[in-house]
């Protein structure tokens, strides 16, 4: 299976996102619209890492990107805890009374450009959780092409 998103080009709108290359963009779009299409939810929340247990978000322009799909998705940092355990004021867990799906999208690698072309592919590790036992995961590669960005499959799936 190959997915392409073609005229992809990330123009950045706040400093928040400045960390993020136009590639990194590109791909996140194209590996979120993938998950959905595999795993749709009623709601979602994006990540692209997890920097010790806090969810990082990706990019404004992906979520601009994704607004076709129709489903409210959402910052997964809104997850993150507002505090450590230990500071926390007793009886004071947040209540969660919805079915919550995080989508992740984290790009482990980039392997060497393709004789021809100047960007390399990049190595993605595609993921949805729903909570405790239900979820899973697949790897692709995602490259660059003159008719777009491509996603293809390399066969390592997992489930949670």
């Amino acid at each position: 299976m190959v997915l392409g998103v073609s005229g992809c080009t990330s123009h950045h709108t706040s400093a928040s996102d400045a960390r993020y290359t136009a590639d990194e963009a590109d791909v996140w779009t194209l590996v979120f619209h993938d998950l959905f299409e595999r795993h749709p939810a009623p709601r979602a929340y994006l990540t692209v890492d997890r920097v010790q247990y806090d969810y990082v978000d990706p990019p404004s322009v992906v979520f601009h990107r994704l607004a076709d799909l129709g489903v409210p998705l959402e910052r997964a940092s809104l997850l993150n805890d507002p505090a450590p355990l230990a500071e926390q004021p007793r009886g004071q867990k947040l209540e969660r009374h919805e079915r919550i799906t995080i989508y992740s999208a984290r790009i482990v690698g980039w392997d060497s450009p393709e004789p021809g072309t100047s960007t390399p592919a990049a190595r993605v590790e595609a993921s949805y959780y729903d909570g405790p036992l239900s979820g899973g995961g697949y790897e692709l590669v995602v490259r660059k092409t003159p008719d777009g960005w491509r996603a293809s499959p390399t066969g390592k799936t997992w489930a949670y």
